[in-house]
């Protein structure tokens, strides 16, 4: 590439089996809406002859002499002939589309530099200028078909914001530095928060000066160092060194890999892949993931009204207004929920939400925020907090004690950026993003304390049908509850209504009024409920496009994706839509799912991912809606029936499309999905499983498998591609040969081997399986693990008597859950299925419940 010269020469090389995706859409649609594009092609193969350079050279000689704005073609210029063959070493054979490469065996006519020559209304495709590019290598590994098309774009978004790199710690006096420069800020404010914040500043300013200078002196001593190594090497070489220059030769070699290895934990950070190892940090693997990850994050423009802008004010302008709009103040009428709460946080629990805050808790809360998170507004992670932790402690320590004693978060302490992650693939609209917020340091501290008190009353106060964030609650709960719900309901013949809401931009809608009212209800009192105030009122936020923030907006509703207290305070808000939704089904006026005469299910919540479970009739339908309208009215939550899907058991497919079109929402078809696990059908088959298969596969690449050691890739196999399947392993026998196509995935992973191949292993996969402790690597066998977490159900209903899910299964399968009793036949039901696989282990001779024992701890 000559980037000056705005020339890009593309070499294309033969890879079998390959197909490069050059183009999504047709070519004239890709060609009509670019404005500046250019044809990079080397000459074709089959042109035989110098004639088209011939008549080129001489239209270059009189190109002086035509007009700059001339929009005659190059027809015009060119004889019939050798324009014929210019379109066909442009566009390739007119029968032929698709992309090939080879290479030429002759000698292209051409005998000169690169020459780029201006070429216009070629094949009428479009009237902007395009460029040829012919290569001056005689020999190349050319396209015969059609051009690729690039496009050159630089916008200036404006300064990226300040950002701490840990591996700033390991540079030689940076610790030091930091050290005489805090101690050395100005103090100038009583307000603890404030003289934090400033400190924060102080710091800032000037470390941003003495990273440029270490930069500047890291390059001329890498320059120096390999000067070095080389003039060791040639006394070396010549037979002449003493061990003395041996020495130095292992110091210089030193110097330089410490500062290689300071460069890889730089990459290792930007990438944030958890699960690297050391020697891998520095590999094409890390910069190929650091170049998708800059892919798919870059915002190259937006479609506004229909029209595509990219100038960057555009761009910025366009998503502050939406995000304004989004967070602005809401209207002040609004329902009220008249009603009471039947169980609140006892004295004490109040007592412990508002007592003083310790050193040691806000030690707790520093190091319970994860050190590789990307940082807010002030730029520190908190990484730099542990590692100064000596250092700054005092002032953190004055500035968190100020709010717990005040109770107020001055301007400036409480802003975010929000980051925008795209929700589908090739985004070109505002609403294609999801808003993260991230929140500044000083906040997210205060932020952290106020969860860690919180989460420890919520199992109290909110209701079983709430399984999310709360201790002994599992996500795999809901999906479980369901799949026995929708087996019983078949087997039953009983007209079933499900009913799956979305909640439009959930926790974005939130009304902080009606939460203080919600607060209120359950027994917070003033001083909590202020705190709790405090950090939503204060809380102002900037948009991060391509790294860049726009201004400062302030917010007036909604709770912060990326906030440690935003989750707990919307399970109260769900809280309060359960009590809600529980009186209508206590009056009859909504009938639920009777499973037996002590438990009738009618809704089950996941944060935001709410299910509603009743009788196929009309008027369920109908008062779901109008509770699911009030509600909105009173908190901000509105359902987005666009996007709410409705289901009926043993109900005629007309009456459910009916009902949907009534309602205005889609139909939801067994199987689906919730919360990310398969609900209904049978996982007994092969095709159920072919997604898993094919997901497996996809984070499995071809390159991932060249570029990384087999430390990495073993490194990878354990951290990261036993979760994948984990849900569906966890409820459902996985086929024999479903496991065996997942092993034999991870088998050529391991061993750097294409998909298919049959090369020979270096290493038994069996050993890979087997425990450290008996000379294997330690790798989990999916066999193991699928028939382990399907035997946890076991424990879990012996052990968890009061949980929802052992509610339902005892009130479909009896008191003991037939554990130790006969049945004829499992069906889809998953907990016989589970039972079965006991079964199956007992005649093997492994009786599971001989494990299964109590084990007293000592509470750590």
């Amino acid at each position: 590439m000559f980037r000056d010269l705005n020339v890009y020469w593309i070499r294309a090389k033969e890879v079998p089996g390959w197909t490069p995706d050059l183009v999504e859409d047709s070519d004239e649609e890709e060609l009509s809406c670019l404005d500046n594009h250019k044809f990079v092609y080397p000459v074709a193969t089959f042109i035989d002859d110098g004639s088209i350079i011939e008549e080129l050279e001489a239209m270059q000689s009189t190109e002086e002499q035509l007009p700059s704005n001339s929009e005659q073609p190059l027809s015009s210029f060119l004889s019939p002939p050798t324009m014929g063959k210019l379109k066909g070493a442009l566009f390739g054979p007119e029968e032929s589309s698709s992309f090939g490469y080879q290479e030429s065996n002759e000698t292209p006519p051409l005998k000169r530099s690169v020459e780029v020559i201006d070429v216009e209304d070629i094949s009428d495709l479009s009237s902007n200028k395009k460029q040829l590019v012919v290569p001056k290598k005689e020999k190349e590994f050319l396209s015969d078909h059609r051009p690729i098309l690039l496009r050159e774009s630089a916008h200036d978004y404006g300064p990226v914001p300040f950002r701490f790199f840990h591996h700033w710690i390991h540079l030689e006096g940076f610790n030091d530095f930091v050290t005489s420069t805090w101690n050395s800020a100005p103090s100038v404010d009583s307000n603890g928060m404030r003289n934090l914040a400033g400190k924060l500043k102080f710091l800032k300013a000037h470390i941003k000066i003495w990273i440029k200078d270490n930069k500047s002196e890291t390059v001329s001593t890498i320059a120096n160092l390999k000067k070095e190594l080389n003039q060791l090497d040639a006394v070396i070489d010549k037979g002449t060194g003493t061990e003395v220059e041996a020495e130095k030769r292992m110091e210089v070699l030193a110097a330089l890999r410490n500062i290689d290895h300071i460069h890889s934990m730089d990459l290792a950070q930007k990438a944030k892949i958890k699960w690297s190892i050391e020697g891998d940090e520095n590999s094409n693997f890390f910069h190929g993931i650091l170049n998708k990850k800059r892919n798919q994050m870059n915002i190259r423009g937006i479609t506004i009204d229909g029209v595509w802008k990219e100038q960057p004010n555009d761009v910025k302008q366009e998503f502050l207004s939406h995000f304004q709009d989004r967070f602005a103040k809401p209207s002040e009428r609004r329902a009220n929920i008249d009603m009471r709460f039947p169980k609140t946080i006892s004295e004490d629990q109040s007592q412990d939400l508002e007592r003083e805050v310790s050193k040691q808790e806000i030690k707790t809360a520093v190091w319970g925020c994860g050190t590789d998170k990307s940082p807010g507004p002030d730029g520190f992670s908190f990484g730099f907090y542990r590692h100064f932790w000596p250092v700054i402690e005092h002032d953190v320590y004055m500035a968190v004690n100020h709010f717990f004693i005040h109770g107020e978060i001055p301007p400036g302490c409480n802003s975010s950026f929000i980051a925008l992650i795209p929700k589908v693939p090739d985004a070109n609209l505002v609403k294609d993003f999801r808003p993260i917020s991230l929140i500044g340091s000083i906040y997210k501290i205060i932020a952290k304390i106020l969860s860690n008190r919180l989460v420890n009353v919520l199992g109290d106060i909110v209701n079983e049908v709430q399984s999310a964030f709360i201790a002994e609650r599992q996500m795999l709960d809901g999906p479980f509850i369901l799949n026995e719900i929708l087996q019983w309901c078949t087997k039953k013949k009983k007209k079933t209504l499900i009913f799956k809401v979305d909640f439009e931009k959930a926790f974005d809608s939130i009304r902080w009024d009606f939460l203080d009212d919600v607060l209120k209800e359950f027994g917070f009192r003033c001083k909590w409920r202020n705190w709790i105030q405090s950090c939503l009122t204060s809380s102002k936020g900037s948009i991060l496009v391509n790294g860049c923030p726009t201004n400062e907006f302030q917010f007036y509703k909604g709770l912060k994706q990326g906030d440690p207290l935003s989750p707990f305070l919307f399970i109260l808000v769900m809280e309060s839509l359960h009590l809600s939704f529980q009186r209508i089904v206590n009056a009859g006026m909504f009938k639920g799912i009777v499973l037996d005469q002590s438990l009738c299910l009618s809704h089950m919540f996941y944060a935001d991912d709410a299910i509603f479970l009743g009788e196929w009739s009309d008027g369920n339908i109908s008062t779901l809606i109008h509770v699911l309208k009030c509600f909105f009215h009173a908190s901000g939550l509105k359902i987005n029936l666009n996007k709410s899907k409705i289901m009926g058991i043993n109900v005629e497919s007309a009456q459910v499309i009916q009902a949907a079109a009534k309602l205005g929402c889609l139909v939801l078809k067994c199987p689906f999905y919730y919360l990310g696990t398969r609900v209904g059908g049978s996982m007994t088959r092969v095709q159920a499983w072919q997604e898993i298969v094919e997901k497996v596969k996809s984070r499995l690449s071809k390159w991932k498998s060249k570029t990384l050691s087999i430390g990495g890739r073993l490194t990878l196999l354990k951290s990261v591609l036993g979760s994948i399947p984990v849900f569906h392993m966890s409820i459902f026998k996985v086929p024999s040969k479903v496991l065996h196509i997942l092993e034999s995935i991870r088998s050529h992973f391991f061993n750097g081997h294409d998909p298919g191949s049959k090369k020979a292993s270096w290493v038994k996969w069996n050993n890979v399986l087997t425990d450290k402790k008996r000379g294997g690597l330690g790798v989990s066998s999916l066999f193991a693990l699928n028939r382990g977490l399907m035997i946890k159900w076991v424990w879990k209903f012996l052990s968890q008597k009061d949980s929802l899910w052992t509610k339902v299964i005892v009130a479909i399968h009896g008191v003991g859950g037939k554990i130790h009793s006969e049945w004829t036949s499992t069906g889809k039901s998953c907990w016989l299925l589970i039972l079965s696989k006991v079964r199956s282990l007992q005649r093997k001779g492994m009786y599971v419940f001989d494990y299964l024992t109590h084990k007293m701890g000592n509470g750590e």
